[in-house]
């Protein structure tokens, strides 16, 4: 089961970086750093995958692609949306009815910062 999991650590890492840019102040910063150190010292120390492993489940390992789409899509339309001047209002009637974030709440107390 362990050889699926490493498809797994990009949602992983995404949902981590969607909590951690959305407390504010510094953690971004922290968290991007952070996870450039991981992936350098990562490549350093790791080095390249070569093993064949022998697959029961396929669909396990397409399931994270299809996982991440939303995911990411929602992290980059709310990353768009904040450093914008403008928000969309179909954007902040989605994310208030569905995620019950208010997001123009959200922006004013990241840009007191």
């Amino acid at each position: 089961m362990f050889k699926y999991l490493k498809y797994f650590t990009s949602t992983l890492i995404l949902l981590i970086g969607g909590y951690t840019c959305s407390i504010g102040a510094h953690f971004p910063t922290y968290f991007f750093i952070g996870f450039s150190l991981v992936l350098i010292f990562g490549d350093i120390f790791l080095g390249e995958d070569t093993a064949n492993n022998d697959y029961e489940y396929p669909q396990i390992i397409n399931f994270p692609i299809y996982l991440n789409f939303p995911i990411l899509f929602l992290f980059v339309l709310i990353v768009v949306s904040v450093f914008s001047d403008i928000s969309p209002i179909w954007v902040v009637n989605i994310l208030d009815k569905y995620i019950y974030i208010d997001f123009i709440e959200s922006i004013k107390i990241l840009l007191q910062y």
